[in-house]
Protein backbone atom coordinates (compact mmCIF):
# COMPACT_ATOMS: atom_id res chain seq x y z
CA UNK A 1 0.00 0.00 0.00
CA UNK A 2 1.31 3.43 -0.89
CA UNK A 3 2.20 5.77 1.94
CA UNK A 4 -0.29 8.43 0.79
CA UNK A 5 -3.11 5.89 0.64
CA UNK A 6 -2.26 4.73 4.16
CA UNK A 7 -2.25 8.34 5.40
CA UNK A 8 -5.58 9.06 3.70
CA UNK A 9 -7.20 6.00 5.28
CA UNK A 10 -5.77 6.95 8.65
CA UNK A 11 -7.07 10.49 8.31
CA UNK A 12 -10.64 9.36 7.68
CA UNK A 13 -10.30 6.93 10.59
CA UNK A 14 -9.22 9.76 12.89
CA UNK A 15 -12.24 11.73 11.69
CA UNK A 16 -14.80 8.92 12.12
CA UNK A 17 -16.88 10.70 14.77
CA UNK A 18 -16.67 13.98 12.86
CA UNK A 19 -17.87 12.15 9.75
CA UNK A 20 -20.84 10.76 11.67
CA UNK A 21 -21.61 14.27 12.94
CA UNK A 22 -21.38 15.71 9.41
CA UNK A 23 -23.78 13.04 8.13
CA UNK A 24 -26.37 14.06 10.71
CA UNK A 25 -25.87 17.76 9.97
CA UNK A 26 -26.28 17.29 6.22
CA UNK A 27 -29.37 15.13 6.73
CA UNK A 28 -30.89 17.80 8.98
CA UNK A 29 -29.96 20.50 6.49
CA UNK A 30 -31.77 18.64 3.72
CA UNK A 31 -34.77 17.66 5.82
CA UNK A 32 -35.30 21.14 7.22
CA UNK A 33 -34.42 23.22 4.18
CA UNK A 34 -36.82 26.14 3.86
CA UNK A 35 -36.25 26.74 0.17
CA UNK A 36 -36.54 24.34 -2.72
CA UNK A 37 -32.81 24.14 -3.29
CA UNK A 38 -33.14 20.39 -3.86
CA UNK A 39 -35.86 20.86 -6.49
CA UNK A 40 -33.31 20.49 -9.30
CA UNK A 41 -32.47 16.94 -8.19
CA UNK A 42 -35.53 15.49 -9.89
CA UNK A 43 -34.88 13.38 -12.96
CA UNK A 44 -36.68 14.33 -16.15
CA UNK A 45 -37.24 17.92 -15.17
CA UNK A 46 -38.30 19.97 -18.17
CA UNK A 47 -39.57 23.52 -18.48
CA UNK A 48 -42.77 22.72 -16.62
CA UNK A 49 -42.60 22.08 -12.90
CA UNK A 50 -42.87 18.46 -11.83
CA UNK A 51 -45.69 17.85 -9.41
CA UNK A 52 -44.12 16.17 -6.40
CA UNK A 53 -44.55 16.50 -2.72
CA UNK A 54 -42.04 18.15 -0.45
CA UNK A 55 -41.36 14.75 1.14
CA UNK A 56 -40.48 13.17 -2.18
CA UNK A 57 -38.16 16.02 -3.05
CA UNK A 58 -36.30 15.78 0.24
CA UNK A 59 -36.14 11.98 0.16
CA UNK A 60 -34.64 12.17 -3.31
CA UNK A 61 -32.14 14.75 -2.11
CA UNK A 62 -31.14 12.49 0.81
CA UNK A 63 -30.49 9.63 -1.59
CA UNK A 64 -28.66 11.59 -4.26
CA UNK A 65 -26.54 14.07 -2.31
CA UNK A 66 -22.93 13.25 -3.25
CA UNK A 67 -21.37 14.59 -0.04
CA UNK A 68 -23.75 12.53 2.03
CA UNK A 69 -23.22 9.32 0.09
CA UNK A 70 -19.42 9.68 0.25
CA UNK A 71 -19.47 10.31 4.00
CA UNK A 72 -21.86 7.41 4.58
CA UNK A 73 -19.62 5.12 2.55
CA UNK A 74 -16.60 6.12 4.63
CA UNK A 75 -18.41 5.75 7.96
CA UNK A 76 -19.85 2.35 7.04
CA UNK A 77 -16.45 1.12 5.85
CA UNK A 78 -14.74 2.19 9.08
CA UNK A 79 -17.46 0.55 11.16
CA UNK A 80 -17.28 -2.67 9.12
CA UNK A 81 -13.48 -2.87 9.32
CA UNK A 82 -13.60 -2.16 13.06
CA UNK A 83 -16.35 -4.70 13.73
CA UNK A 84 -14.37 -7.41 11.92
CA UNK A 85 -11.52 -7.13 14.43
CA UNK A 86 -11.16 -9.15 17.61
CA UNK A 87 -11.70 -7.33 20.93
CA UNK A 88 -8.01 -6.70 21.67
CA UNK A 89 -7.44 -5.19 18.24
CA UNK A 90 -10.61 -3.11 18.56
CA UNK A 91 -9.33 -1.76 21.86
CA UNK A 92 -6.05 -0.68 20.28
CA UNK A 93 -7.80 1.01 17.35
CA UNK A 94 -10.25 2.76 19.66
CA UNK A 95 -7.49 4.06 21.94
CA UNK A 96 -5.13 5.06 19.13
CA UNK A 97 -7.62 6.81 16.86
CA UNK A 98 -10.58 7.92 18.95
CA UNK A 99 -10.47 7.97 22.74
CA UNK A 100 -7.12 9.23 23.95
CA UNK A 101 -7.02 13.04 23.77
CA UNK A 102 -3.28 13.16 24.58
CA UNK A 103 -2.29 11.15 21.49
CA UNK A 104 0.34 9.05 23.16
CA UNK A 105 2.82 7.02 21.17
CA UNK A 106 2.05 3.56 19.90
CA UNK A 107 4.44 2.13 22.52
CA UNK A 108 2.23 3.61 25.23
CA UNK A 109 -0.85 1.82 23.86
CA UNK A 110 1.10 -1.41 23.38
CA UNK A 111 2.16 -1.22 27.01
CA UNK A 112 -1.43 -0.66 28.15
CA UNK A 113 -2.55 -3.76 26.25
CA UNK A 114 0.49 -5.84 27.22
CA UNK A 115 1.53 -6.49 23.63
CA UNK A 116 4.77 -5.78 21.79
CA UNK A 117 5.21 -2.57 19.87
CA UNK A 118 5.60 -4.52 16.64
CA UNK A 119 2.29 -6.32 17.27
CA UNK A 120 0.56 -2.99 17.85
CA UNK A 121 1.85 -1.62 14.54
CA UNK A 122 0.86 -4.83 12.77
CA UNK A 123 -2.69 -4.62 14.19
CA UNK A 124 -2.98 -1.00 13.09
CA UNK A 125 -1.74 -1.88 9.63
CA UNK A 126 -4.19 -4.79 9.43
CA UNK A 127 -7.10 -2.47 10.28
CA UNK A 128 -6.06 0.15 7.72
CA UNK A 129 -5.58 -2.57 5.09
CA UNK A 130 -9.08 -3.93 5.75
CA UNK A 131 -10.49 -0.41 5.51
CA UNK A 132 -8.68 0.13 2.21
CA UNK A 133 -10.08 -3.11 0.81
CA UNK A 134 -13.62 -2.17 1.80
CA UNK A 135 -13.33 1.31 0.28
CA UNK A 136 -11.63 -0.03 -2.85
CA UNK A 137 -8.50 2.02 -2.29
CA UNK A 138 -6.15 -0.96 -2.62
Amino acid sequence: MKRNTFRYLESITYEYYDICKQIKEIEQEILHATNNSYDDVQAGKVTSKNVTSETETRATALLTDKRLSRLREQAEAIKKAYDNLIKEKQELIKMYYWTDPNKESMSHYAGKLNISLRTAYRWRQEFIYKLGKILGEI
